[in-house]
């Protein structure tokens, strides 16, 4: 099965919880490592584990085959302003896929929030909407892994536009663990050595970056446009 979402009922709220991350359970064959989840070389080797029990299950840890529908801010921009009847009567389902940035369980439930390049939308994964084996693949997420969810749209009990997953899917294995959400990354040595961890975790530098390259690709169209040449020297 390419995908291992299921049909899911029509949504109802629950309010999100607060951060955490959620636990994997043990496979057969493939026993828990020993391992401080504060210790960045630790969270590697879990992250790693997983990624191992994930193929071991017969699911890829980087499937190239998840195409979205909308971005985040295509969605937002169409139906952030919609109230929970309107949301229920939109016929279509909507595919998006970002950067997991914070994980909330809520029982046998979890709030995902993604992150693509234009904005944050919150995923809402059922056990009993997806099934226990597709909620195995839950259970394994880490903040940092980028994962695609396909679903209808829903407001949860704090009004919070949402994506109900009758699919999940995970697209790239985050490895090495992101930095302290609230921190960031505030070695200066660091954020010049590594830029794009910088972008990654600093929403300031990123829109930087995104200003300066619209800037430079606009002046470079300007000079084009009036007979330049860009040469290197």
């Amino acid at each position: 099965m390419t995908g291992e979402g299921l049909g899911a009922p029509k949504a109802k709220g629950c309010p999100p919880t607060p951060a955490a991350s959620l636990p994997a359970a043990p496979w057969p064959g493939h026993p828990e490592p020993n391992v401080d989840e504060t210790n960045e070389q630790d969270q590697i080797k879990a992250r790693r584990h997983k990624m191992a029990k994930l193929r071991a299950g017969g699911r890829p840890a980087y499937p190239n085959d998840f195409r979205p529908t909308h971005t985040v801010r295509a969605i937002r921009d169409r139906h952030d302003a919609m109230t929970q009847p309107e949301l229920e009567a939109l016929p279509e389902s909507f595919s998006v896929a970002g950067r997991i940035r914070a994980l909330r369980p809520h029982g046998k439930a979890a709030f995902l929030e993604l992150h693509d390049a234009s904005g944050r939308l919150q995923a809402y994964a059922r056990k009993d909407w997806l099934g226990e084996d597709a909620y195995e693949l839950v259970r394994s997420l880490d903040l940092g892994d980028i994962a695609g969810v396909r679903g209808r749209l829903f407001r949860t009990r704090t009004n919070e536009l949402t994506v109900e997953a009758e699919e999940i899917r995970l697209l790239s294995k985050c490895i090495r663990p992101l930095p302290e959400k609230w921190h960031g990354l505030r070695d200066k040595e660091q954020r010049f050595r590594r830029r794009e961890l910088d972008w990654l975790v600093n929403p300031a530098a990123r829109e930087i970056a995104v200003v300066r390259s619209r800037v430079a690709a606009e002046l470079r169209r300007e000079f084009a446009e009036r007979g330049f040449m860009e040469v290197e020297t």
